[in-house]
């Protein structure tokens, strides 16, 4: 995975680890300094509603959710863009944030939460179902 998320360095190719795809795991797990590193990222494009850019046109509820006027969606939010390198070339994959937030059940107060965390002790990345979401994905096990 490459090093620029947001514009903004949130660590090397080394810091994410072990990368796992596992679709039967909702939330997408970064080590520790990757998950900060991309919720101050995100914190920090989404300046103040009032400010003359509008920011996000959302205001910050604690440390991982955003609350916006009732019937919008995170369309002002960055897309985050990850790059994979391999030997054959780099593959760049663009997280919306209708992906990388989820809505929760209260529709009343049109909360976005964060569909990413920390993986704590873990130093590697969970690529789950929030990673996949609005994406085509083809397991080719026949060619591992």
């Amino acid at each position: 995975i490459g090093d620029t998320v947001l514009g903004s360095q949130v660590g090397g190719t080394q810091d994410f680890g072990n990368v796992v795809v596992d679709s039967g795991t909702t939330f997408t797990y970064f080590p520790s300094k990757v998950a900060k590193g991309l919720a101050q990222s995100l914190a920090a494009s989404c300046v103040d509603p009032g400010a003359s850019d509008g920011g996000c046109m959302a205001t910050r509820v604690g440390d991982d959710c955003w609350r916006m006027t009732v019937g919008t969606s995170p369309t002002r939010f960055p897309v985050v863009t990850m790059v994979f390198r391999s030997r054959s070339g780099d593959v760049v994959v663009r997280w919306p944030a209708n992906a990388y937030l989820y809505r929760r059940a209260d529709p009343a107060n049109n909360l976005w939460c964060h569909a990413f965390a920390d993986n704590g002790g873990d130093g590697q990345t969970v690529l789950g179902v929030s990673f996949f979401m609005h994406k085509n994905i083809v397991f080719d096990m026949e060619n591992s």
